[in-house]
């Protein structure tokens, strides 16, 4: 849903915060309430004035049974990339970890043992994405499992907003008339193109810093001075 037209709409009908907050556990309730009043941002906000994080997942699969095993957190401040608050977080999922996705971002179950719980995951990321918006390649994978991981805890979703370097570059791509290959937009090509170093993939904390560092080229190639640009001109995206 793009709300770069919406406006006073949110609070009072996409999500009931009452609810959300009445249904949840008593011990996240503090963090929840923060987040879910200071989450809201409007098209019509400018990107400079917007706080930022960065986040990637890394997961025990893609299928509905599958949970988070890790997040990589990277914080902005004035559009700068923060390495010190940078934060990586092993998740102790319920799900049993499968072969192949082992193979990719390389948690074990003996790592993943020792990881956080689900209520501490959620808990992390409502303190550190509170009042930012969410940066991320491919939102589809984030929005799955960061709902997931909310409906679990709360019984209900819980109002997110994102910028998605995939799809900032879609739109780029698309206005400059270059073509689009299926494998254009991935994040490693994308990294390549815009002249960044090669990095390790599939790393929760190194796959959300790459993101970050890719959007900073975006703007770097729009060519338009960043205290113009509105959240509207990056195709802001309400879950």
């Amino acid at each position: 849903m793009d709300i770069s037209s919406i406006t006073g709409w949110l609070k009072g009908r996409a999500y009931n915060t009452a609810k959300i907050l009445d249904n949840s556990p008593e011990e996240v309730r503090p963090e929840l309430k923060n987040y879910l009043e200071n989450c809201y941002f409007s098209g019509d906000d400018y990107l400079i004035n917007t706080p930022i994080v960065s986040i990637d997942l890394e997961t025990s699969g893609l299928n509905d049974d599958d949970n988070i095993v890790s997040m990589g957190i990277c914080p902005f401040e004035n559009l700068s990339i923060k390495l010190v608050q940078c934060r990586h977080f092993l998740v102790n999922s319920d799900s049993a970890l499968k072969k192949d996705s082992v193979v990719i971002h390389k948690i074990t179950h003996d790592q993943m043992a020792k990881g956080i719980d689900s209520i501490s995951a959620f808990k992390q990321f409502l303190n550190y994405c509170h009042h930012s918006l969410l940066l991320v390649h491919y939102h589809p994978v984030e929005k799955k499992f960061l709902q997931k991981l909310a409906m679990h805890i709360t019984g209900n979703k819980i109002p997110i907003f994102f910028l998605d370097t995939f799809i900032i570059e879609e739109k780029i791509m698309a206005r400059r008339q270059q073509a689009i290959s299926a494998t254009s937009l991935r994040l490693f090509n994308l990294r390549k193109k815009y002249g960044l170093p090669a990095y390790n993939a599939h790393n929760a904390l190194e796959d959300a810093i790459s993101t970050a560092e890719l959007f900073l080229a975006q703007l770097a190639s729009i060519n338009r001075p960043l205290q113009e640009i509105r959240l509207r001109d990056l195709s802001l995206i309400q879950i």
